[in-house]
């Protein structure tokens, strides 16, 4: 895909204003301050140690970036829309809650890592599969167009901890 044309498609995404709104000010020093609050107080609480104190909150944040990646398999090539936070102010402490969190999500028995674990788990149910009444049920898949985008969000909200 040339440039103008990967230029063109994020500006008509952004243009969404069911999805997107514009912004007039950069909040990442905000956000920073915050995060580095959070880790204070997690640090005096006795949660984390001074190292990971540190670590948290990096040292020169970055707001988040857009970019799109190429739907190639769809006609017209549509973007995914990704916004990276790549060096923003919770990067960090979103690795942190993902860590904490990794183990209880990969034990959960609807835990589903990828496309292969999925199909070996497949495998593994008993065939004939049938319901209660006899039923045999109907496995099918869907593509949901703009899955993030269409998840209804509230935009004027405040997190307790940031």
């Amino acid at each position: 895909m040339n440039t103008a044309d990967y230029i063109d498609k994020l500006n008509r995404e952004m243009a969404d204003a069911s999805t997107y709104r514009p912004v007039n000010e950069d909040n990442t020093t905000a956000i920073n301050k915050k995060v580095m609050k959070l880790a204070s107080e997690l640090y005096q609480q006795g949660y984390i140690g001074r190292h990971q104190k540190a670590y948290l909150a990096p040292p020169n944040p970055r707001p988040g970036r857009l970019q799109g990646n190429p739907k190639l398999h769809k006609p017209g090539a549509p973007l995914r829309v990704i916004v990276s936070g790549v060096g923003h102010a919770t990067e960090r402490v979103a690795e942190a809650a993902e860590e904490q969190l990794r183990t209880h999500v990969e034990n959960q028995p609807s835990f589903i890592k990828d496309t292969s674990d999925f199909i070996n788990k497949l495998q593994k149910v008993p065939q004939p599969v049938t319901d209660q009444y006899g039923h045999i049920p109907l496995l099918f898949c869907m593509d949901v167009k703009k899955l993030y985008p269409s998840v209804p969000r509230v935009l004027d909200w405040a997190c307790p901890f940031l």
